[in-house]
């Protein structure tokens, strides 16, 4: 099992980070295959708060498209 935590779902919507291309084709591989993963709740609620601050992203998320993002992960429980 692989636990992401808020940096890893930052790079992800951040073009402008220097690791955007690489995680999102990581994650979009490891969605695709089927691979377990965890995504503790402190870190979803960082990725919320973080991704919608102007000082952290050029364009940051609005409140709204941020949860959003992260439902392609088909967040369920064990």
């Amino acid at each position: 099992m692989i636990v992401l935590d808020t940096n890893v779902l930052l790079y992800a919507v951040d073009k402008r980070s220097g690791r955007y291309e690489q995680v999102r084709s990581w994650m979009q591989r490891m969605l695709d295959g089927g691979e377990t993963f965890g995504l503790p709740w402190i870190c979803i609620v960082g990725f919320v708060r973080i991704s919608t601050l102007p000082s952290v992203l050029a364009q940051p998320l609005t409140v709204e498209q941020s949860p959003r993002t992260l439902r392609p992960m088909r967040i369920s429980r064990p």
